[in-house]
């Protein structure tokens, strides 16, 4: 008999969707229909029929899988803390609309666009914000009287011009005016945004994010300390574990899908990881391809430690751009390609295989003695010396990696068979390091870059809407 599909089979994408739109449902039963009153644990939610029932619809409807006791029961308890932390910070408005998508409507909503599609494509047309996430991270909207906050907030920044025609300065004039009627609207009760981790064994903690003077006053003397870096550029074996065994299974999935044959050298880590810290508390930032199975542009997301289930979020990458031409950093972005690409944030503008990497003349030659030589063309000499750099700024490399064994382990990772999009993401982390060290050369620097780094993925600060994030 075939095993029965669960929500763990289901794409990440998919559980957030089904999660967000469960935790909005028990909010609507805990407010508007005071069923919090006879919650006393988790369990309690699934003895509440009218609570419980509606779950088991979302996960039928949005997932296509059935409740699993043994999977699912520990979304009753995340849901239960969740809705605990927002009372006790809230109280109890008359909230009359939960709103995430119109794709699921959930009983005794109104059905239609909602205000999470409205405030998506008015944030889109008035300031070119294309991802509503890049503006505020909500995942769900608390709100009362939804109509009036709508013609309200459309009167007070609707403009006859087109983004087009607006200048950087008006632009940016009307964000801040937009975020100071939402920060109002919040501090009211009238509409309040709600960024939702998955919560563990510890009780969830309810914060006030952009909502208050008090807040971006404590952002302005907040300092966190750039740690250290690592950039792993040694090698391992594709498809083959620490005991030297194939899995067949994923040796054919590989192949199938172009990540390399196995046996081939790659790369031994995808990613650069960076350390802050702002005690008690440590952040790594990880640097790597947008998609790990494919040539793709690079992300920057921090985890804060110990929280490794619920990651911060992006820094969206227009402003980290943004914040090294501030810091003056951006100028020593250098892509290296032989296809005279000249923009470091695109993967395109670097090496996709060996001929591009090393020369074409040169992608058959020994590699001993390069590292003295320097008579080398295109990139590889390029990146020989950056990562010497790197290597004299204490940047981590791996066991035994001089600049020779890394360059020697990315020409190998570029051949066919190997793993391609790997070395092109490698070779785009390098590049951006080298940038961040060369041109921020004291430890003040650096730590004021990465206190800033770290707030633009947490979506705070006066650029960024207000709202509560349950942790």
């Amino acid at each position: 008999m075939p095993r029965l599909k669960t929500s763990k089979d289901l794409s990440d994408s998919k559980i957030t969707q089904m999660q967000e739109l469960g935790s909005a449902w028990v909010f609507k039963r805990a407010i508007q229909d005071n069923a919090a009153t006879k919650w006393k644990s988790w369990e309690s939610l699934k003895g509440d029929s009218d609570t419980f029932d509606e779950l088991v619809r979302i996960w039928r409807k949005v997932g296509g899988v059935e409740w699993s006791n043994m999977v699912d029961d520990q979304w009753l308890e995340s849901f239960y803390k969740q809705q605990q932390a927002l009372l006790d910070e809230i109280g109890q408005p008359k909230f009359t609309e939960f709103a995430r998508s119109s794709h699921y409507t959930l009983p005794g909503s109104k059905k239609g666009e909602t205000f999470m599609e409205w405030v998506s494509d008015l944030i889109k047309d008035e300031f070119d914000i294309g991802n509503k996430d890049n503006w505020n991270p909500a995942d769900i909207w608390l709100i009362k009287d939804e109509k009036k906050w709508r013609k309200k907030i459309e009167e007070a920044v609707k403009t006859p011009r087109s983004i087009s025609l607006k200048s950087e300065g008006s632009v940016k004039a009307q964000l801040a005016q937009f975020n100071e009627i939402f920060r109002a609207l919040y501090r009211t009760k009238q509409i309040i945004g709600i960024s939702l981790k998955k919560i563990g064994k510890d009780a969830a903690v309810y914060k006030e994010v952009n909502v208050t003077a008090k807040f971006f006053k404590n952002l302005k003397i907040t300092e966190m300390k750039f740690d250290s870096v690592k950039c792993l550029l040694g090698v391992k074996k594709i498809g083959i574990d620490s005991k030297g065994m194939i899995d067949l299974a994923k040796e054919a999935k590989s192949i199938q899908k172009g990540r390399g044959n196995t046996g081939f050298p790659t790369i031994e880590s995808q990613d650069t990881v960076m350390v802050v810290t702002h005690k008690p508390k440590t952040f790594k930032v990880q640097i790597k391809a947008n998609d790990s199975t494919k040539f793709s542009n690079l992300k920057w997301e921090p985890t804060e430690k110990g929280k490794d289930a619920a990651r911060m979020g992006k820094a969206t990458r227009e402003l980290v751009f943004d914040l090294m031409r501030e810091y003056d950093i951006y100028q020593y972005w250098k892509p290296y390609s032989t296809k005279n690409k000249q923009n470091p944030e695109e993967y395109q503008s670097y090496p996709y295989n060996i001929d591009e990497f090393c020369g074409p003349k040169l992608k058959d030659s020994p590699d001993q003695g390069y590292d003295q030589s320097y008579n080398l063309v295109g990139p590889w000499k390029e990146y020989f010396e950056m990562i010497d750099f790197l290597g004299r700024q204490r940047v981590t490399l791996g066991p035994n990696q001089k600049p020779i064994n890394a360059v020697v382990n990315l020409k190998e990772t570029f051949q066919e068979g190997s793993q391609p999009f790997v070395a092109n993401s490698k070779c785009m982390q390098i590049s951006w390091l080298y940038a961040f060290y060369k041109g921020l050369q004291t430890k003040a620097m650096r730590d004021k870059f990465c206190t800033d780094l770290i707030f633009l993925a947490s979506k705070e600060g006066l650029r960024y809407g207000p709202f509560g994030k349950i942790y």
